[in-house]
């Protein structure tokens, strides 16, 4: 009797059951597709655990290597025992091991989301180089520089500006006068011209 009463005179449906119908079909097509973006959340966490889990494969066979032992041959002693040396000593496994794990747990971003301007700015930081002269090399004001490294700053998290010295130079963007630029031949040493002396 219900379903009669929204049949109209000759089978057309009153509208009110449409609205309700379609409804119905919305509410299924939102609940599918949250099921397939759930599905794919679960898919990319999956993938991200065996990147991690790859990669520090491939780091610690690498130092087991370094230690002189297979990793296809280690046991889990020799690996326990690489391990606790490592963390009694400062080898350079260490620093591997320990890079390799902040990289995985805290991925840095490519280039850090940083403009070419601002990579050049925190090169010459990292060179120990005073605001002033970064501006003088790079053609630009001492406010400008200050700018891009507050704006550095903020997008690496970094509080001061030795910490911004610190990042520079534990990242490689800090040379010394005598390493060229990447991409760089050095530039051939500078002879001074022979003056001439009167008698």
């Amino acid at each position: 009797m219900y379903a009669q009463s929204h049949v109209l005179d000759g089978g057309a449906v009153r509208p009110p059951l449409v609205l309700a119908w379609t409804m119905v079909a919305l509410v299924m097509v939102a609940f599918a597709r949250e099921l397939r973006a759930e599905q794919a959340v679960r898919v990319a966490a999956m993938q991200e655990r065996e990147r991690i889990a790859g990669r520090f494969r491939a780091t610690m066979r690498a130092v087991l290597e370094r230690a002189g032992i297979a990793a296809g041959a280690a046991t889990r002693d020799d690996v326990l025992q690489v391990v606790e040396r490592m963390c009694d000593e400062k080898a350079d496994e260490t620093k591997v091991l320990a890079a390799t794990i902040a990289d995985l747990i805290v991925p840095p971003p490519a280039g850090f989301g940083l403009t070419r301007r601002e990579r050049e700015i925190l090169t010459q930081i990292g060179m120990g180089n005073p605001y002033d002269r970064v501006a003088a090399t790079l053609f630009v004001s001492p406010s400008t520089v200050r700018n891009h490294a507050h704006n550095i700053r903020g997008k690496l998290g970094l509080g001061s500006h030795r910490e911004l010295v610190e990042f520079a130079r534990e990242h490689g963007f800090a040379r010394s006068g005598d390493d060229p630029a990447p991409g760089r031949a050095p530039e051939p040493p500078k002879v001074a011209a022979p003056t001439s002396v009167d008698a």
